[in-house]
């Protein structure tokens, strides 16, 4: 309980990462917007580059920009989902590799397939 008398649920990685799964197949367009992004930065000749940053110009273009549609208003890009954003367009895209700053996860790293496969089902 903390000062306010409230309880507060803190979720694990485990949470963190089938909740980003759940989005993950909810709203492919994010992903593809994301891995469209990373390559422009990488063919301007940037080494790494912030995932953050490209969520938030994701953001924008659901919301704003060119990839925005009347029913997609309200869909919500968590922070939580970019730690797991970055490893999945490394592993995906060899030439992204290291493109991201990656800080280990407290449940180390995800097992990628194992771990889509059992949360998205």
């Amino acid at each position: 309980m903390d000062i306010t008398g409230h309880n507060h649920y803190i979720p694990d990685d485990h949470d963190l990462e089938r909740a980003f799964w759940k989005y993950h197949r909810e709203h492919p367009d994010v992903y593809e917007i994301l891995r469209r992004l990373a390559y422009q930065v990488l063919n301007r000749g940037k080494d790494t580059y912030s995932i953050r940053a490209l969520m938030h110009i994701v953001r924008w273009e659901v919301t704003i920009g060119e990839n925005y549609e009347e029913d997609e208003i309200g869909v919500k890009l968590s922070n939580n989902h970019s730690p797991y954003y970055a490893r999945l367009l490394m592993q995906e895209h060899p030439p992204l590799r290291g493109f991201f700053r990656i800080q280990s996860l407290a449940v180390g790293e995800p097992s990628w397939f194992t771990a889509y496969d059992e949360c998205v089902k």
